[in-house]
Parts: C-alpha cells; structure tokens; sequence
C-alpha cells in the first residue's frame, strides 16, 4: 500500500500534469503549437513522477504500460531529438558513441522511441558493428509496432546537412542525455521537501555535476560520472 506521503505526492504530480494540458489545450486554440507541443511534453512527465511515486507504479513504467503517443511531424523539440539519434543508430551505428550503449529507454520521453530504444538494447550483441545486424535483431525481438517504427526510422532521412558525422551523433545523445538529467534533477529537487536525506541531497549533486560536465565537455562528459548515472537511471526507474 502506498504511503499518505507516496499518496499526496503522486496526486501533486497529477494536478500540475492537469494543468500543463490545460495550458496546452489553450495554446493550441490560439495557433501557438510549439508552446502547446512543449506543455503536453510536460504534462507527459508530470505524469510519470506521478506514477513513479507509487509502488506499482514504477512497475507499470518498468512494463511500458503507457500508451505510446502518436510520431508526427509535430513532435516537440525533445522528441524531435530522440528520433533524430535513433536514426543515426539505426542507420549509421559505426558513428555512435559506446556510450549509447549505457541510454536505457526511460530517458526517452515519447514511448514509442523508448519501447524501439528497448528492442535495439535487447538484442545487438556486442561486437555489432553493422546496419543488418541491427536490422534482424530489432526485427526478431520487437513487436509490430516497434518493426514499422524501426522501417520507418531506417528509411527516413536524418535532418543534418550536408551529412552526418559523429560529432552529430554525439551531439544527439548528449542532449537527450542532458535533457533526461535535467528531469531527475527536477524530481529530486522537488521530493526535497519530503526526503531532505543526506543520500537525496547526495544523489543531486552528483547529477548536477554530472549535467554540468555534459554542458562544459559534451560527449567527453558521458563516461566520466558513473555514481550520477547510477542515480539517475534510479531516480527513472532504469537499472542501472
């Protein structure tokens, strides 16, 4: 059973993730839909502080029990950038950073991205270095959707003139990497009130200059804090 601190928490999240689809609901009315793509991003992660904040409700995340939401052409800046390396992933895996191998899906906002992001890491063994190895093992473990998602990544092209490069694929997953510390660091400065813990405040240093470094150094950065992304694959719900 959840805890009334759990409880009070979790229906906190809830009502700020409300009020993110309000304000994007209005935004959208207004033809602002960048403001509105950005609110409903929001909302999005309001809801799975929400979830994470009950016991079944990291096993619900855990499990991909949300909906997945829709690709469009619309995505927010944040998804744009997700889709974006998972295609230099899938098409160009020589130009990716062993690091990638450490991105765990729950530091991936959209679903879909994060249940295809799932199916690579399942299955590329370790000394796959080629695009068709990618290929058949994404084919061979994901389901339906997650396949046409891969066809459709594999085949669209990467919006980077005039090519890609590996500073490009560094750059991708830095920022998706950057953007994921960014939401942990906001929930555990946000569960300070009710866990002002010597470890709580630890675990926020650490990815504070853990984001810091990825500012200053970029893909420099990605190995240097293993203890930060420890805490923050723990803080998402990802092992570490």
């Amino acid at each position: 059973m959840p805890t009334d601190a759990q409880i009070l928490e979790a229906a906190h999240a809830a009502a700020k993730a409300a009020e993110h689809l309000a304000n994007a609901w209005t935004a959208a009315e207004t033809g602002n839909g960048g403001e509105a793509l950005k609110l409903a991003d929001e909302a999005q992660a309001e809801l799975r502080k929400a979830l994470r904040r009950l016991p079944k409700g990291r096993e619900a995340l855990g499990a991909r029990a949300v909906t997945a939401l829709p690709v469009s052409t619309g995505e927010s800046p944040r998804h744009r950038t997700e889709r974006e390396l998972l295609k230099v992933a899938i098409q160009h895996p020589g130009l990716m950073s062993p690091h990638f191998r450490t991105l765990t899906p729950d530091e991936f906002t959209h679903q879909g991205y994060a249940r295809l992001r799932a199916a690579i890491t399942a299955e590329r063994s370790e000394d796959a270095e080629d695009a068709p190895t990618w290929v058949s093992a994404c084919d061979e473990a994901a389901d339906g959707d997650t396949r046409a998602l891969y066809a459709e990544l594999a085949a669209e092209e990467i919006r980077r003139r005039p090519g890609v490069d590996r500073q490009f694929a560094d750059e991708q997953l830095v920022t998706v990497r950057g953007r994921a510390l960014e939401t942990a660091v906001k929930e555990v400065q946000d569960g300070l009130t009710s866990d002002p813990s010597e470890e709580a405040q630890r675990n926020l240093w650490s990815m504070q200059q853990y984001r810091m470094a990825l500012r200053e150094q970029g893909a420099a950065a990605l190995g240097e804090h293993p203890e930060a992304l420890v805490c923050l694959h723990d803080q998402l719900g990802s092992p570490a």
